[in-house]
């Protein structure tokens, strides 16, 4: 394009553009606003590890337990107990076997077993299920055997027999029905000959209702000799064991008498309707109303 045609389109340009609107004011620059600065940044906590206090070391000692039954009002209690030396655990079964205060006589199931601990419970059942003894250094855990297996009654069998060592009066279990008849008489009734399923023995009972007495006389035969089987006594009978209680003695008496010779297996609690002395598969059998005996039988309650 030559210089003098541009020249003339500018000038055309400038001639056609909108003039200025003088109604709408400029708008007035706005001021910029300063930065504000930045807070400085807080520095981290260093991060420390969480440390567990560490408990005082225990040494590893040998323990020496046992388990056995303790008396209580409703029956025999598990109870196992442990002592710091393999001596002082045998002398505790020596203490079973003879039924000291509080324990069942010849209730012992696992003999002296050694175990190495800080305490039994590390090993046997947790530290909770303890208590410490009363005797120094030593615990239990009272109400189960918290040793290993189902154990056995290892001091039952040199037991007393105590239905076959027991009488009332002069009468005692296997006396020959003559040498009874010499000492009590005759019988005011006597009931009919019947064979005893359990055992196969003919048995037959004599009541004598005056003395309060009745005998069941047994044989290997229906007419065999017969020796006493089983004797009852109830009021208003005079016949006391040979220990002493009769018809009407305080509970007290019986637990001081017989308490030794309650069944290991299965004991009677000092509060029992019926206190067994020996077993129930034979033993004598004190009934209690009042705290008194109103019945006591000599022999086998179950077969």
């Amino acid at each position: 394009m030559s210089r003098r045609l541009a020249s003339l389109v500018l000038l055309l340009t400038a001639c056609t553009a909108p003039p200025p609107n003088p109604a709408t004011p400029a708008a007035p620059a706005v001021p910029a606003v300063p930065a504000v600065p930045a807070a400085p940044a807080t520095p981290a906590a260093p991060v420390t590890a969480a440390v567990s206090p560490v408990a005082p070391s225990e040494p590893i000692v040998s323990w020496w337990c046992v388990c056995y039954s303790r008396t209580t009002a409703v029956g025999g209690e598990p109870l196992t107990a442990c002592r710091a030396t393999e001596a002082a655990c045998h002398s505790l079964e020596k203490a079973v076997a003879a039924g000291h205060r509080g324990m069942v006589a010849r209730s012992l199931t696992h003999p002296c077993e050694e175990l190495k601990a800080a305490h039994p419970g590390d090993v046997h059942g947790g530290r909770t299920a303890w208590q410490a003894s009363n005797k120094a250094g030593a615990w239990r855990s009272p109400g189960t055997c918290q040793l290993p297996g189902e154990g056995e009654l290892v001091q039952a069998e040199s037991g007393p027999n105590v239905m076959g060592e027991e009488a009332l009066g002069e009468l005692h279990y296997g006396m020959p029905a003559s040498v009874a008849v010499k000492l009590v008489g005759q019988p005011s009734s006597r009931g009919s000959i019947e064979m005893e399923e359990a055992t196969g023995s003919y048995v037959q009972s004599w009541t004598y209702k005056d003395q309060g007495l009745e005998l069941v006389m047994a044989a290997g035969t229906r007419k065999g000799s017969q020796t006493i089987y089983m004797i009852t006594v109830t009021a208003p009978s005079t016949f006391k064991t040979r220990k002493g209680v009769g018809i009407g003695s305080p509970r007290k008496d019986v637990l001081a008498a017989y308490g030794k010779l309650r069944d290991p297996e299965d004991p009677s609690g000092d509060q029992a309707d019926v206190f067994i002395a020996g077993s129930i598969y034979g033993g004598v059998f004190f009934t209690m109303v009042a705290d008194k005996v109103s019945e006591i039988f000599i022999g086998a309650g179950a077969e």
